[in-house]
């Protein structure tokens, strides 16, 4: 009666040659052909950062957990601020508010940031002011929920920019939004996030 070798399992181990010599050989021969292989990823643009996508049309409204915002036309424009008569960058914007409260206006200071074109100077966010167009002559304190009003936001206008007459088009990126605590300010508030909801490119006229 033949008798059969009992069978075993084949490990990884057992496809490499025994000797260390030939095991150092081979481990070498493939650190050979993975960095060939990343030398021509390399070469070929694979490590390459993604080219940020330009700035679309505002022809459509945006959305993020606060806000449904829709972009209609951005100008400069001559108007009193704090310190006398200056000119701002303004966007006129049909806002709508998800919450079920009151919103101060300025909370959407950080989540909407402008940038001028073309030199891509960034205008500061912490001057936004908000008007209603039915009332530009007194600050909106609040924006009220549920409830689509036609606001115009202005900036002032950079002061490292040569000229206004420069300003050809205005970027604005709008960021997402998260009722939270903050890190120093635990009370939970809507703060924006880094997640883009729009990227939106607009000419910018003269009022």
């Amino acid at each position: 009666m033949a008798h059969h070798a009992p069978d075993h399992d084949v490990s990884p181990g057992d496809l490499l040659p025994r000797s260390p010599a030939a095991r150092a050989a081979l481990a070498s021969a493939f650190a050979v052909v993975v960095a060939a292989l990343l030398l021509a990823l390399w070469r070929t643009g694979g490590f390459a950062p993604v080219p940020e996508a330009p700035p679309g049309p505002a022809d459509a409204p945006v959305r993020n957990d606060l806000f449904t915002l829709e972009v209609h036309g951005a100008s400069i424009v001559t108007a009193e601020g704090l310190t006398g008569t200056s000119e701002w960058i303004e966007v006129r914007a049909e806002l709508t508010s998800h919450d079920r409260s009151p919103v101060p206006a300025h909370t959407l200071a950080d989540m909407v940031r402008p940038t001028v074109l073309p030199g891509g100077v960034d205008v500061e966010t912490s001057g936004l002011q908000i008007t209603r167009e039915r009332d530009p002559d007194y600050p909106a304190g609040y924006v009220q929920p549920e409830m689509t009003e036609t606001f115009l936001l202005r900036w002032p206008v950079p002061e490292r920019l040569a000229s206004v007459a420069d300003v050809e088009r205005l970027r604005l990126v709008v960021l997402g939004a998260e009722f939270t605590p903050g890190f120093l300010d635990q009370s939970s508030a809507w703060r924006s996030t880094e997640d883009r909801v729009a990227d939106i490119a607009l000419p910018v006229e003269r009022g």
